[in-house]
């Protein structure tokens, strides 16, 4: 039972997962008795079922500035592209859960790694244009420290049961959704305290983001 980690960049570790049947050594990770609930102000639903809806006829604009405050639960409408595929994406960002530095025992991390706590952002993903968005790759939401800066992502690269965050787009069409999770780490200390989402992580495009600030 082995994992392989190597860092993509500054702000990404990337972990290789060799042997499949080892992701269910976290499971339940997210709902252990001692995780916290890092909760938006109103308080976020326990579930993402019961997210509160986007009230009608409230503005979520169809290209959201950057840095668009959003509550949790609120959803975001952004524009999405992959390979020649255009369309749009409602992306909601639930919930966002501390989980414990022991999560991450199973997959090997070294040095600094080893010590930083691991947060789960929990989101659902909408096909809300007219394109089928099958076999695409939306990217997760991405995590957003106390002080402004942003959260170490953790990619696995396989099924992660704690947290998974391969996007589930086998058959997207429109109208679909699914539901994702994105592990992102933070040093003792800091606290992740919302969350952010674009097309593209290394544009400047718009970004939508969530928080628990008022």
């Amino acid at each position: 039972m082995m994992f392989r980690m190597k860092i993509v960049s500054g702000r990404t570790l990337s972990v290789t997962v060799i042997t499949v049947a080892v992701l269910g050594l976290a499971a339940g990770g997210c709902a252990s008795s001692g995780a916290d609930v890092v909760k938006a102000s109103p308080p976020a639903p326990s579930t993402e079922d019961k997210a509160t809806p986007s009230p009608e006829g409230s503005a979520v604009s169809d290209e959201p500035e950057a840095a668009t405050a959003l509550r949790f639960g609120r959803p975001a409408l952004m524009d999405f592209s992959y390979n020649d595929k255009k369309g749009k994406l409602q992306i909601t960002v639930t919930r966002i859960v501390k989980g414990r530095t022991a999560d991450l025992s199973g997959l090997s991390l070294s040095g600094k790694a080893r010590k930083m706590v691991p947060y789960y952002i929990h989101a659902t993903v909408k096909n809300a244009g007219t394109t089928d968005l099958s076999l695409t790759m939306p990217p997760g939401p991405r995590g957003v420290l106390a002080n402004g800066e942003a959260a170490r992502s953790l990619s696995v690269i396989g099924r992660f049961a704690t947290c998974d965050s391969y996007p589930d787009t086998h058959k997207f069409p429109p109208g679909k959704s699914y539901r994702t999770c994105a592990p992102v780490l933070a040093d003792p200390g800091d606290t992740v305290i919302g969350a952010e989402w674009s097309s593209d992580p290394y544009s400047d495009g718009p970004v939508a983001t969530w928080t628990r600030r008022p």
